[in-house]
């Protein structure tokens, strides 16, 4: 979430794998938390490239 303190403006960026298929004997929750943690370098990049104007 990025927020501007001077014009309370909220940016909330949500992800959500998609195309996954989870293995018999996965839990779901497991399964993208993996995905998450796998990603989130590029996430970070990504948030960090947003500029506000």
């Amino acid at each position: 979430m990025l927020f501007d303190e001077q014009t309370n403006d909220l940016v909330t960026i949500m992800g959500q794998p998609y195309n996954v298929e989870i293995s018999s004997g996965m839990e779901w929750r497991d399964v993208y938390r993996t995905i998450d943690e796998a990603n989130l370098t590029f996430f970070h990049e990504i948030v960090e490239s947003i500029t506000l104007e």
